[in-house]
């Protein structure tokens, strides 16, 4: 056998072995067209199925001799129309996607397309409720005013600690010490229930504080222009007759300087910041005052009461007659 007959075999042996559409359409019998469907399922996923679409017309050619061919063949009586509606179908349903039934599965699957964005969105709502808990639930958390307000109450309770520490080291009262343990329990029992509570202890603590530290001389005004001391006669504002003998006085620092004084006016029982008051005293230290002052219009005695640090009241050194301190009474303004 020569070169061109060989050539001419192998050639004749490739035909036969490339199936071309007429034959697979002449291979296929009729229950498999009466299940075109499932036909075009199976077409789809072979890579022969790419190269039939693209001859369509001689396809249907195919198919249509054949179906009619094996009916005649089982005696079926089957119109030229039903073939053509077969045809159609089969063509129709071809590149026709029908989603599977809702289960598990499909969940699955729609899960595992999207799991991208189903990651994004599950890391989103974690970052949410991270900075949601923390901003809002963590026991630091800095947004929750139930937080916030411990916090407050905690901090307020530390100062008034550090205050309570230093009345303590402080304070040549003991008065005043025990006066600084009830109010810090005040604060402490108050806490974050009673915000408001707890504040107004908080400042009446500092408030003591700051009048421990408080250091000066009550002095009886004593020039020979000023008036010293006078009497009068009025009701304060409980009604009662306060007619007595009183002096003038003002505080002054270690420094010499005079200071203003919240002092309560009998008259009128209101609180008032001044630089001058009078305060009521028994009629023979008034008496020797008075002889005082007239002997040479200049007053000697002139020391009415001292306020140290670490005390919170002003200790009379003025005495009376029997020798014994003075007892304070009434203030006033009005002279």
């Amino acid at each position: 056998m020569n070169a061109s007959q060989n050539a001419s075999a192998n050639a004749a042996q490739a035909a036969t072995d490339d199936p071309s559409p007429a034959d697979d359409a002449a291979s296929l019998s009729l229950p498999e067209m009466l299940r075109v469907l499932e036909v075009a399922r199976q077409m789809r996923e072979d890579r022969q199925t790419a190269e039939v679409a693209l001859r369509r017309d001689e396809v249907r050619t195919q198919i249509r001799r054949k179906l009619i061919e094996s009916a005649k063949v089982t005696g079926e009586e089957v119109s030229d129309a039903e073939v053509d509606a077969a045809i159609e179908q089969y063509f129709e349903t071809m590149h026709v996607l029908k989603e599977p039934k809702f289960g598990f599965e499909s969940l699955l699957a729609h899960v595992y397309v999207m799991r991208r964005r189903v990651a994004a969105g599950a890391a989103a709502v974690t970052v949410a409720l991270a900075v949601t808990w923390y901003a809002f639930l963590s026991p630091w958390a800095p947004l929750s005013p139930t937080v916030r307000a411990e916090r407050a109450a905690a901090l307020q309770v530390e100062q008034s600690q550090v205050l309570l520490q230093q009345i303590e080291s402080a304070s040549l009262d003991p008065d005043a010490t025990a006066e600084a343990s009830r109010l810090m329990a005040e604060v402490q029992a108050a806490g974050a229930a009673n915000p408001a509570a707890a504040t107004a202890a908080h400042e009446r603590l500092n408030k003591l504080w700051g009048q421990m530290q408080k250091q000066y001389e009550v002095h009886i005004v004593s020039g020979a222009s000023e008036m010293s001391a006078f009497e009068r006669d009025f009701t304060d504002d409980q009604g009662t007759r306060l007619a007595g003998y009183y002096v003038v006085v003002e505080t002054r620092s270690p420094e010499g300087r005079v200071l203003r004084q919240s002092i309560r006016n009998a008259e009128t029982g209101e609180e008032q910041l001044v630089a001058r008051w009078a305060e009521r005293v028994s009629k023979d230290v008034y008496e020797r005052l008075r002889d005082d002052k007239v002997s040479d219009g200049v007053l000697n005695e002139t020391l009415f009461a001292v306020k140290r640090r670490g005390e919170i009241e002003e200790r009379v050194q003025i005495p009376t007659r029997s020798g014994e301190k003075l007892q304070r009474k009434a203030q006033i303004t009005n002279w």
